[in-house]
């Protein structure tokens, strides 16, 4: 697939709401730690063996990284400072922060100083103010609305997620092996995206309701659930699907595939700015639980993006509603021993001011 990451553009407009919320904090120079945040404003996917910061100002946007090779890629920022982060071209050094800490101290950080304070290194906090402000809270609001170079990334994920069922939906029979499966999916999730994948998960058990991968194989009558996340440089698409092992489901199965496939068209067909996620889920676990009382058991979905699960969720204990930019998942499920054991049903939506649209697109069918 093609896409080429986080574009300028998109850092550069990020980059502005941050200032935003520093000049609303009483906050002059920001030191961003967090691998997603220094991506998300600086375009650099900071590869997971190295540290990275990126210091920012009114004018300037300093990143400064690890290199294990090529030179880093940062389409937005004023200035790259680099450290070496292998040592004879080979060995990953064991001193990241101390090397990150190193060159962030030859850059002042002038005035006040906020950070997303939770992931600061510990060798980068003597750089900060005495009472430094923490921007955790306002970085995750800002990141909730996806901009277009955002939403193109998690169509491309989506778009794994897709390609992944269709082969599950061909390979699936008795006796395949949970274990077979996930590593052929995994296969099938790079060779779509072109590239290594980032996370890959999340359930992949047969006659349970979750869980990774066993050594076990699938048995006659069963259903499988099974719930794909793939991450795409950094951005995330998570669905769920429900096979019939055997090909053909119980007629108490078929009729538990109507159920929930009808909750999530009705629940898609609500979805615009300003619905209550509390009030779709409560009305949700009512639909279903009219016919299975206790058979719902879990949240009706959450947004995603650089993580798998962000805001807004679509869980009783939040009260949040949709708005313009949201991308989030919708999945109603039932769990009953009849079943072997349930059945989820997940489509990915972008909210926008006329409704939303499914980004996620694989038959939905057992």
């Amino acid at each position: 697939m093609d896409s080429h990451g986080l574009t300028a553009e998109g850092c550069r407009t990020r980059l502005q709401r941050l200032r935003g919320l520093m000049e609303e904090d009483g906050v002059d120079t920001a030191l961003i730690t967090d691998r997603k945040h220094v991506y998300y404003y600086s375009g650099h996917l900071t590869p997971v063996a190295t540290r990275s910061a990126l210091i920012v100002s009114g004018r300037d946007a300093v990143l400064i990284t690890g290199t294990l090779g090529a030179d880093p890629d940062a389409p937005a920022v004023s200035d790259v400072r680099t450290y070496t982060g292998n040592a004879y071209h080979s060995t990953i050094r064991p001193n990241q922060e101390e090397l990150l800490a190193e060159v962030a101290s030859q850059t002042t950080l002038a005035g006040r100083v906020g950070c997303d304070l939770s992931s600061c290194p510990a060798l980068l906090l003597p750089l900060l103010s005495e009472e430094p402000t923490d921007l955790t809270a306002g970085i995750l609001f800002q990141r909730r609305s996806k901009d277009p170079d955002e939403v193109a990334l998690l169509r491309v994920a989506a778009g794994c997620v897709d390609a992944c069922y269709r082969y599950a939906r061909e390979r699936i029979e008795p006796r395949l092996n949970e274990l077979t499966l996930y590593g052929e999916l995994l296969r099938t999730a790079a060779e779509t995206a072109g590239e290594e994948v980032g996370r890959f998960g999340q359930d992949f058990q047969c006659a349970s309701p979750g869980g990774p991968a066993r050594d076990r194989g699938a048995q006659a009558g069963e259903l499988w659930i099974l719930d794909l996340g793939v991450e795409y440089r950094g951005y995330g698409a998570d669905a769920s699907r429900t096979f019939a092992v055997s090909g053909r489901a119980s007629d108490a199965q078929q009729e538990a595939w109507e159920l929930v496939a009808g909750a999530l068209q009705a629940a898609a067909a609500r979805l615009q700015p300003g619905l209550s996620c509390l009030q779709l889920f409560r009305d949700t676990q009512a639909t279903i639980e009219r016919v299975y009382p206790g058979g719902f058991q879990h949240h009706l979905g959450h947004g995603i993006g650089l993580s798998v699960h962000e805001a807004p969720f679509l869980n009783p204990e939040w009260d949040q509603r949709l708005a313009v930019g949201d991308v989030i998942t919708v999945e109603p499920g039932v769990y009953h021993p009849e079943l072997a054991a349930g059945m989820r049903l997940e489509n990915d939506f972008v909210i926008a001011a006329t409704g939303a649209e499914q980004i996620t697109n694989a038959s939905l069918e057992l």
